[in-house]
């Protein structure tokens, strides 16, 4: 295992600024994701840590020892890539252990760490196939079991399962995990799939533009946004937001249309203009409360997802049960008070959370 840290850390391609200046800590044995948009820099940063790309400034040590300038393969580093990058000509037994024999490793001992890869990851009677014989499952077992038997000091995952199709998803990254903890290996998990990261991650890094926006565990960073991009990003379905003004006795937010939410948070003034987030399951059906209108309808099974208009703002509502409703009919909505969020016109939470007007 090892704890890994990265201080000031920037890459650089000529003019344009790619990575900017992060600072983030890696414990012994974390699984932590960096999870944003496609174009934030979370493969570029993780492709800087596996030493595969320059760094321009900082410093990046694993175990206390700079390792800058230290190739690739002495970083003692193993990555699973998107694409498997397995030979085609070589069973699954002979992509496992390549890199073993490339490294004069004894016979018995290569031979010992393919069985236990093969076994904690269910490949042993796929041995002798080849990777145009296996799946996209078994083919990414495969990679990963070809990172495992190296023993390396962390693993570094750059978006493993976009490949795969929605169902084989779920189930890989269930079984990554799994074997992640039940090894203790330090693992960097780059996605730009919220659920994944919400699931996978002892902790979250989001990305934004080239740096890092919040780190945390997954549950705090869900409840805690600390900025709009943050909230926006993590929470499916999209938290709700709109423009408000906090009242002259700072008890609620008000909006153009005179829609009225019970706030308080620090940092307010009364008059001062303010975003507001309501995740949807935070919204719920009742006999009182906001009148609305049912514009659509999603069943998902479990769920019943509603777009509805309230004063003339379009709000999702995700309730936990079936509701035999049509479009077009009238409603009522009661926002639970402990769970709006209040930002900045800029974008910067206000406090961490805010809580029922007394």
């Amino acid at each position: 295992m090892a704890h890994i840290l990265l201080e000031n850390l920037t890459k650089s391609y000529g003019a344009l600024s790619v990575i900017k200046g992060i600072d983030l800590q890696i414990a012994d044995g974390e699984m932590l994701v960096l999870v944003g948009p496609s174009g934030c820099g979370k493969s570029t940063l993780l492709r800087m840590i596996a030493g595969l790309e320059t760094i321009t400034s900082g410093t990046l040590s694993i175990d206390d020892r700079r390792v800058n300038d230290i190739d690739p393969r002495d970083r003692d580093i193993a990555m699973v890539f998107q694409s498997y990058a397995l030979y085609p000509h070589k069973t699954v037994l002979e992509n496992i252990t390549f890199g073993l024999k490339m490294r004069r490793m004894p016979p018995d001992e290569v031979r010992k760490r393919a069985e236990y890869a093969s076994v904690a990851l269910g490949l042993e009677q796929y041995l002798d196939r080849y990777p145009g014989q296996l799946s996209g499952g078994q083919r990414q077992r495969v990679a990963m079991g070809r990172a495992l038997v190296r023993e390396p000091k962390a693993f570094l995952f750059d978006e493993p399962l976009s490949n795969l199709d929605a169902q084989l998803r779920v189930q890989m990254r269930m079984e990554i995990r799994a074997l992640q903890q039940k090894l203790g290996v330090t693992s960097i998990y780059v996605t730009h799939d919220q659920i994944e990261a919400m699931t996978m991650g002892d902790r979250i890094a989001v990305m934004h533009g080239g740096d890092i926006v919040q780190v945390g565990a997954p549950l705090d960073i869900y409840d805690h946004p600390a900025n709009v991009f943050v909230a926006t990003f993590i929470g499916s379905p999209a938290i709700n937001l709109f423009d408000a003004r906090i009242s002259s006795d700072g008890q609620t937010a008000i909006t153009a249309a005179g829609l009225s939410v019970p706030v308080r948070a620090t940092g307010m003034a009364p008059e001062m203009p303010v975003r507001i987030g309501i995740r949807p399951e935070h919204l719920s059906l009742s006999s009182e409360g906001l009148p609305a209108r049912v514009e659509a309808i999603e069943q998902t099974g479990l769920d019943t997802l509603l777009m509805v208009l309230t004063a003339g703002i379009s709000l999702r509502v995700l309730v936990r049960d079936r509701q035999h409703l049509h479009i077009g009919e009238q409603i009522r909505l009661v926002v639970d008070p402990r769970h709006v969020h209040i930002f900045t016109r800029d974008g910067d939470a206000l406090g961490t959370r805010c809580h029922t007007a007394r």
